[in-house]
């Protein structure tokens, strides 16, 4: 039995910290719109740089919902698209006002519940 609650209590405290249901399509909607003025605010200002970062700990569509509203509240951050098959988000930011150690930070710093915190590096860039 001992065995049974050591595999079953990981997985209920994960999925007890997760977001049942994503956001409402207006509020999808409304993020849309906040993304694109963030993007034509950004070009006026400097060139965007993209990265890459994996998250570990993510479990559900909840989790990289959550991940993605925390990168975008960052200021500077123009978008971003989690993906919670790849445990990937891709982040469109303007350099002079965040980095990537900041996007790492808010991540693992996310308060979940009960679920473990994510765990967050950095990808290298693709070579072409």
């Amino acid at each position: 039995m001992t065995r049974l609650a050591s595999i079953i209590l990981p997985l209920v405290l994960a999925l007890a910290g997760c977001q049942k249901d994503p956001a409402p399509a207006s509020a999808q909607s409304e993020s849309a719109t906040d993304d694109t003025s963030k993007v034509a605010a950004a070009a006026d200002h400097s060139q965007l740089v993209e990265t890459r970062l994996h998250i570990e700990g993510m479990v559900c569509q909840g989790c990289a919902e959550g991940a993605k509203s925390c990168l975008t509240g960052i200021e500077g951050v123009v978008s971003a698209e989690v993906s919670i098959d790849d445990r990937v988000a891709r982040v469109q930011y303007d350099p002079a006002k965040t980095d990537p150690d900041q996007m790492i930070a808010a991540l693992e710093g996310l308060d979940r519940g009960a679920a473990p915190a994510f765990h967050v590096t950095l990808e290298a860039p693709e070579v072409q």
